[in-house]
């Protein structure tokens, strides 16, 4: 039977490189036709949420067959990274197509990240601190093609340090496998220590009633002794005793 969650992977794996195609195209239509770029735009959108309600549903089912012990440790594992890629694939496609959105729809102020810009949709657009923000006597003498290359500069940064900390993330959640590994061990040996113990107490016991057996029979076997040989010394007596 097919593992619906390999299924699923592959299902959200497929959506994402269409949609990073279907960004790429329109990428190339913004500056050439705006109603098909619009049009483009919302299928990305929708097609965006579908991929996100995957994504969810997977970590949703990793999360029950682990709980339920239905995969190994190493499936989880082997799983989850598998879903940190589907996120940063999430991440990544947001992150280029409101990049480039901006960068067909907004003005210079948009590009240098200051406040009042106008936003793709309508609206202002807030402010991006990582952006360069104020005009500076080095960007004046840019085009808006330097600029854009800068901001995408810094949008990598971003990710870098997005990847930096998935890592980490990822590491500390290893450790904490490792370590529940650890107490599931050390609570097998302390089970069976309980077990020996148990056995142990079990077998002192029958013991200590044999041993009172055993002490009660003695006592028994004296009594039968002493009697014995009261009987002897009487009939010793009564023989020796002259008769009349």
């Amino acid at each position: 039977m097919t593992d619906t969650w390999i299924s699923s992977h592959s299902t959200a794996q497929k959506l994402g490189a269409d949609i990073m195609e279907k960004i790429n195209q329109y990428h190339q239509d913004a500056s050439k036709n705006a109603s098909s770029a619009a049009s483009l735009a919302t299928t990305i959108r929708t097609a965006m949420k579908r991929y996100a309600g995957l994504v969810d549903s997977l970590q949703q089912a990793l999360t029950r067959s682990s709980a339920q012990g239905t995969i190994t440790v190493f499936e989880s594992e082997r799983r989850q990274t598998l879903l940190d890629e589907l996120i940063t694939t999430q991440k990544r496609m947001e992150q280029a197509l409101n990049s480039k959105s901006n960068t067909a729809r907004s003005s210079r102020d948009a590009l240098l990240g200051r406040s009042g810009a106008s936003a793709p949709y309508g609206g202002t657009a807030p402010v991006n601190p990582w952006l360069m923000g104020e005009e500076t006597d080095e960007s004046r003498t840019l085009p808006t093609t330097d600029i854009r290359s800068l901001n995408q500069q810094v949008l990598q940064e971003q990710d870098r340090g997005l990847d930096a900390l998935s890592l980490a993330v990822g590491r500390q959640r290893d450790m904490a496998l490792n370590i529940a590994a650890e107490v599931d061990i050390h609570n097998g040996i302390l089970g069976e220590i309980s077990e020996e113990m148990e056995r142990a107490d079990t077998r002192l016991a029958r013991e200590t009633r044999n041993i009172k057996v055993i002490l009660k029979k003695s006592n028994t076997h004296w009594c039968l002794w002493f009697l014995i040989i009261s009987l002897m010394v009487a009939i010793v007596v009564i023989v020796s005793v002259p008769r009349r």
